[in-house]
């Protein structure tokens, strides 16, 4: 995990040098590089497996942007309790197998390389890193959810790790369309009937971005 970690980083500051190699309106003068400021507010939106079901996410993002080349901001995900899971109470007034639903999410420090940010198709290197809860509460559109009164079965808090790679689009100049892949990597995740990698996997992500960019 650190060794990722440190290799990780190593890829987003040369790719960060590189993305300032080309941006286009900064060219070199005698009283130094020209400075520019810029930012955006997104609405993001995520895909992924957990227990063996597909869930979704959704949530927001904002970054300072240097240069048109480096994304500083945070970035925040909240699950979408869309499937019903099966899981083993062992604690509790409702002890048992019973339906939960995933509740929770994440949010952290964001970095975000890009490259060639002036052209209307280009590249961006997300990386973010932070802490998340998760919880199992009862099936609140069940019809017995009346007689569990919103439990909580189980909960956990973690630490995440997510580095990441997407095709921007350019549609205009306060809006951009973001396509990306990353990878989920938590750690001290516990749930009851749940692998600790649970969280560890692919995410796909449709992120609108508005701002100056």
């Amino acid at each position: 995990m650190k060794q990722l970690l440190l290799f990780t980083l190593a890829i987003l500051f040369s790719l960060n040098g590189l993305a300032e190699a080309f941006v286009e309106d900064a060219p070199k003068t005698l009283a130094g590089n020209n400075f520019h400021n810029g930012g955006y507010g997104a609405v993001m939106f995520h895909g992924t497996t957990f227990n063996g079901k597909f869930l979704p996410m959704a949530g927001l993002r904002g970054a300072w942007v240097i240069n048109r080349a480096l994304g500083i901001g945070l970035d925040m995900q909240g699950f979408i309790p869309s499937e019903v899971y099966r899981v083993d109470v062992r604690e509790g007034f409702f002890r048992g197998e019973q339906d939960a639903r995933l509740a929770g999410g994440y949010g952290g420090l964001l970095l975000e390389p890009v490259i060639f940010s002036n052209n209307v198709v280009h590249a961006t290197f997300p990386l973010s890193a932070g802490a998340g809860w998760a919880g199992y509460l009862s099936d609140f559109l069940s019809d017995d959810y009346f007689y569990h009164h919103g439990e909580i079965y189980d909960q956990s808090t973690f630490w995440y790790f997510r580095p990441g790679a997407a095709v921007e689009i350019n549609v205009a100049s306060f809006f951009r369309i973001n396509l990306g892949v990353s990878y989920m990597m938590a750690t001290n995740f516990a749930l009851i009937s749940t692998s600790s990698n649970a969280l560890n996997n692919f995410q796909y992500s449709l992120g609108l971005k508005f701002g100056g960019f």
